[in-house]
């Protein structure tokens, strides 16, 4: 079992209650193999994503875009960008996502996701 993380990630990012993830065994099984839709765009388009779940029974959620760090025990404990690198990392990941085909405001996500 790993340590609590916060993800950080610019992008897009989409969430399911865990009921709705269960009633969908397709998406659930997609996710769980890397081989949702939005997965694999991100992937051909050089993206990062990463699905997790919160907490053992808590939301689902997938993140798409590019990973600018995991803060927490197992992981960095502060992560640096600069003014210049993130104004390249927006302009970048809004490129990808659009030849992606991939729809949304990407926004800078602080995701955490606690063991249990």
């Amino acid at each position: 079992m790993g340590a609590d993380v916060v993800h950080v990630v610019y992008g897009l990012r989409w969430e399911w209650a865990d009921e709705a993830l269960h009633a969908n065994a397709e998406l659930l099984e997609a996710l769980e193999a890397g081989e949702d839709a939005r997965q694999t765009s991100a992937e051909s388009a050089g993206l990062d994503h990463w699905w997790g779940r919160v907490t053992d029974g808590g939301a689902c959620f997938l993140l798409v875009g590019r990973i600018v760090g995991q803060l927490g025990y197992e992981h960095n404990v502060s992560v640096r960008v600069s003014a210049q690198a993130l104004d390249d990392l927006q302009a970048d990941v809004h490129r990808r996502l659009v030849a992606a085909g991939l729809d949304g405001e990407p926004a800078l996500h602080l995701q955490a996701e606690f063991q249990y």
